[in-house]
């Protein structure tokens, strides 16, 4: 049977009497658990609860001063085609059948299957109700409940799981159970022996890497991921991500920072780059997600050179002075001069970067490169700076040089 609709808050469910006599025949109302409190043996139950925290982990213990649990799932629904559970506390009474005993709803029913829910609990297809943070505590149950006293009614409070369907009608005399022994601000769940379930299996994950490919010298890197649950290919969200770095392949990776996923499961953050760098994403299995890492991505650092001429007409047979330096500016530096020769472009002079006086009369680490043309004419020149391990190699502006 079902009650009228069932109003969507706080409210007291108790049952008289007089409807015990409406119990469908076949109630699995018998628990035979060592650990049953009593009562259960003339319980209506017909099924049992088990709770489980924020990431999907069985929990059988917690708090009774906020949210007891993240979740609540039931292995029964009252009747087929419900998809909305509630959660209530009894308050057990040695002189009252359960029917009977004092009840009070947590808060709001809720849709279920859980949709928002961690992977192990949104895939459940028996009843899941999702605990508020408004809810009910335990604490200030116990506060408006009577403190019964006896063997297996001492400090328990036992949990009722109600369904319904879009009607919001209820009913009273069906329902999954569990029981918890209160003791201080904690609570013990002793029925059913050992949380009513097993921790599902976590499913597996896949993390993505993305950024540039090259940073100018001194910039920053912006590095992204998203964490997907494979099994459901949906985005997993509210989940910590590490990003580490290497040197190259043959280096150990260091831990850069540790961010947590958003609600499309997208992470990021910047890093500063001196030289090139190898990134990738790493996710520590949790109880209800496997373990992944990212591939690694390469991010390279491009140096750029700036040349000058001290003057941009000579006579012939007079040198010219081609002086720069490149960024970041670093001693020890090999720098080639390089003059434009039909399409291609032939060394013609060297130096290695250093502190030096230079033609602008300026003191600072650079190089200097002094050359006298064969010719009149007018000639095209830049300089180069090889790759290294860490910085890509690079060119200057190409300038022009008179020789008359």
């Amino acid at each position: 049977m079902r009650s009228s609709a069932l109003t969507r808050g706080i409210v007291a469910l108790t049952a008289t009497a007089a409807s015990a006599a409406l119990l469908t025949a076949g109630l699995s109302g018998s628990a035979t658990a060592a650990t049953a409190p009593p009562y259960e043996a003339t319980s209506n139950a017909i099924g049992t609860i088990t709770f489980y925290d924020s990431t999907g982990k069985v929990i059988t213990s917690g708090s009774t001063t906020g949210p007891f649990a993240a979740y609540a799932a039931g292995t029964a629904a009252s009747a087929s085609g419900d998809t909305m559970a509630g959660l209530a506390f009894a308050d057990p009474n040695p002189k009252a059948k359960p029917y009977d005993f004092y009840t009070h709803v947590l808060g709001a029913f809720s849709s279920y299957p859980a949709t928002g829910a961690p992977a192990a609990i949104s895939g459940l297809s028996t009843p899941v109700y999702t605990v508020g943070a408004n809810d009910l505590t335990l604490n200030d149950f116990q506060t408006d409940s009577t403190a019964y006293t006896g063997t297996g009614y001492t400090d328990m409070v036992q949990v009722r799981m109600y369904t319904t369907d879009a009607s919001g009608s209820v009913n009273r005399l069906s329902y999954d159970d569990a029981d918890l022994l209160i003791s201080g601000s904690t609570w013990t769940e002793v029925y059913p022996s050992g949380g009513g379930g097993t921790t599902p299996t976590p499913d597996a994950t896949s993390v993505s890497i993305g950024g540039p490919s090259s940073v100018k010298a001194g910039g920053s890197a912006k590095i992204t991921g998203t964490l997907k649950d494979t099994a459901t290919k949906k985005a997993v969200a509210g989940q910590s991500v590490s990003l580490y770095e290497r040197a190259n392949s043959k280096a150990s990776a260091k831990l850069v920072k540790t961010v947590k996923t958003n609600a499309s499961g997208a992470v990021s953050t910047s890093v500063k780059l001196k030289g090139a760098e190898q990134f990738q994403w790493r996710y520590k299995s949790t109880s209800a997600y496997k373990a992944s890492t990212s591939s690694y991505k390469t991010v390279s650092v491009t140096t750029s050179v700036a040349l000058s001429v001290d003057h941009k007409t000579v006579k012939h047979g007079k040198s010219a002075i081609f002086y720069g330096h490149t960024t970041p500016t670093t001693s020890g530096i090999h720098i080639t001069l390089q003059q434009l020769e039909g399409k291609k472009w032939k060394n013609i002079g060297s130096a290695v970067q250093k502190k030096q006086k230079l033609p602008n009369k300026k003191t600072s680490v650079a190089f200097r490169i002094s050359h006298k043309f064969g010719k009149k004419g007018t000639y095209k020149l830049r300089v180069s700076k090889p790759a290294t391990a860490s910085l890509k190699g690079s060119v200057s502006k190409t300038i022009t040089e008179h020789v008359k």
